[in-house]
C-alpha cells in the first residue's frame, strides 16, 4: 500500500512540474532547469546530512513529522488537536521549546501523512514548493520588466547557495517560499495600484507563516514592505516629491525608522531592550559550537557602543565572507567563491550604476538593500558560523543578485 502512494505522489509531483514548465512562455529551458537543480538539491541535501554527517535539522524534522504522521492514523482527533494545541498531554515533542521548530514539523507531517512517510519525496514537495515561490515572482517581475528576464532569472534560480539552502526538509525551503510570494503581493500593489480584498488576506496569512517560522525576516519584510507601499503612495500623491530622489530617500527612512520601532513591539527578542542581548547570547552560543576560522569574530559586542562599531564588519562579512583563502573545506572554498563573484559584481555595480530608474523603481532597490543590509547585519552577529550564515542568507541572496545584475553590462 506505501508503494502505491509513493508512486502516486510522484506522478503528481512531475504533473505540477510539468504545468509550471507549460506555463513558462519565454523561458521554459530555465525553468525546467531551475526545477531541476532544485529538486536534486533537496535530495543531495537529505543525503549529505543523512550519509555523510550522520545527523542535521532536516533528519530530526523528518523523524518527529513522521511520528506525528503516524498519530494521525491512528487517532486523527489528538493529531488535530495536537497541530491546534501542542499539547504536551497529547503528544510530547522534543520541540516543546523550540516553538518555530515545532511549527515547522507540524507543516512537514502533513506531507509525512500523505507520502506514506517517504523521506526523498517529503524532500520533493519542499523543493517544489520553494521553485513554486520564485517561479511565481520571476513571472511577474517579467511581465513588468521583459528587458531584465536574464537577472530575474540568474537571481531566483541559479546562485549556488540559494539553491542549495532552500531545498528539501529545512526551514529555510518553507521561509523562501513565503518571501517570494509575499515579495509578489508588494511589487504588484506598488507598480499595479491594484488592492484586491483577498490579496491583502492571502499575503496576511503567508505572512502569518513567515512570523511563525522565522520571525526576524517577517519583522524585517513587513517593515520595508510598509514603508515601501507609503513612500510610493507619497510620492504618486506629491508630485515636488517625486522629483527629488534625495528627498524620497530621506522620507523613506523616516518612514522605515517609525515602522521598525512599531514591529518591534510585536515580539520580546526583537524588543530595544532584549535585542542586544539576545545577540550576543546567541553569538556566543555558536561561537562555542564553531571551530576557530570557521565563524566571523567580534570582540566588542558586550557593550552597546561596541556593538554599533561592529555595525560594519558584520554587514561586510555578512555578505562576503568566507574568502577563498578563509576556507577548511571544499564546502567552503565553493562559498568563498560564491562570496567573491558577489564581491565583484558590487565593486562593478558602483561603476556600471543605472542611471535612469523611476520613482518606484529607486524606491524598490533601497527596500531591497534595506531588506538585505539589516537582515545580514543581525544574521552575521546571531549566527556568525560561516555555514549557518550562508544557508541563513539563502532567502536574500536573489534580491541582491537582481540589484546587482539590473541593467548590468555583463548580461546586455
Amino acid at each position: 500500500m506505501a508503494l502505491v502512494v509513493q508512486i502516486v505522489n510522484i506522478i503528481f509531483l512531475a504533473a505540477c512540474s510539468y504545468l509550471l514548465v507549460r506555463k513558462s512562455v519565454g523561458f521554459k529551458f530555465l525553468t525546467i532547469g531551475g526545477l531541476a537543480l532544485k529538486i536534486i538539491s533537496g535530495i543531495l541535501l537529505g543525503w549529505l546530512y543523512m550519509y555523510y554527517y550522520g545527523y542535521g535539522d532536516t533528519l530530526t524534522y523528518f523523524k518527529e513529522a513522521a511520528q506525528l504522521a503516524d498519530l494521525a492514523l491512528t487517532s486523527p482527533t489528538n493529531y488535530l488537536n495536537f497541530l491546534n494545541t501542542s499539547s504536551e498531554q497529547v503528544y510530547k515533542s522534543q520541540f516543546v521549546y523550540e516553538p518555530r521548530a515545532l511549527f515547522f514539523t507540524k507543516i512537514t507531517s502533513v506531507f509525512c501523512l500523505v507520502s506514506a512517510n517517504n523521506y526523498w519525496i517529503v524532500a520533493s514537495y519542499f523543493s517544489l514548493l520553494s521553485f513554486y515561490g520564485a517561479w511565481v515572482f520571476a513571472r511577474l517581475l517579467i511581465k513588468h520588466y521583459p528587458a531584465q528576464k536574464l537577472a530575474i532569472l540568474l537571481s531566483l534560480f541559479f546562485i549556488p547557495s540559494v539553491v542549495f539552502w532552500s531545498s528539501g526538509i529545512i526551514k529555510e525551503s518553507m521561509s523562501f517560499f513565503l518571501i517570494c510570494v509575499l515579495s509578489t503581493y508588494v511589487v504588484s500593489w506598488v507598480v499595479d495600484k491594484k488592492y484586491r480584498i483577498t490579496d491583502v488576506l492571502a499575503f496576511a496569512f503567508f505572512f502569518f507563516l513567515l512570523w511563525k517560522l522565522k520571525y526576524y525576516y517577517a519583522g524585517v519584510f513587513i517593515s520595508v514592505a510598509l514603508t515601501l507601499l507609503f513612500a510610493t503612495y507619497l510620492s504618486d500623491f506629491k508630485e515636488k516629491l517625486s522629483k527629488s530622489k534625495v528627498t524620497l530617500a530621506g522620507i523613506y527612512i523616516v518612514f522605515l525608522v517609525v515602522i521598525v520601532m512599531i514591529v518591534t513591539l510585536f515580539h520580546p527578542n526583537l524588543g530595544l531592550s532584549e535585542i542586544h542581548g539576545v545577540i550576543v547570547r546567541n553569538y556566543q552560543a555558536y561561537a562555542a559550537q564553531s571551530s576557530p576560522g570557521n565563524y566571523i569574530v567580534f570582540d566588542q559586542l558586550n557593550d552597546v557602543s561596541g556593538f554599533i562599531l561592529s555595525v560594519p564588519k558584520a554587514l561586510i562579512s555578512g555578505l562576503y565572507r568566507p574568502f577563498i583563502w578563509e576556507a577548511q573545506s571544499s564546502l567552503m572554498f565553493f562559498q568563498g567563491i560564491e562570496c567573491l563573484i558577489l564581491f565583484l559584481l558590487t565593486i562593478s555595480r558602483l561603476i556600471y550604476f543605472p542611471k535612469q530608474l523611476s520613482n518606484t523603481e529607486f524606491l524598490m532597490v533601497v527596500s531591497c538593500l534595506m531588506f538585505i543590509i539589516i537582515t545580514v547585519t543581525f544574521l552575521a552577529f546571531s549566527a556568525p558560523n560561516y555555514g549557518t550564515l550562508s544557508r541563513y542568507k539563502s532567502a536574500l541572496l536573489p534580491f541582491l543578485g537582481f540589484i546587482l545584475l539590473f541593467n548590468h553590462p555583463i548580461l546586455n
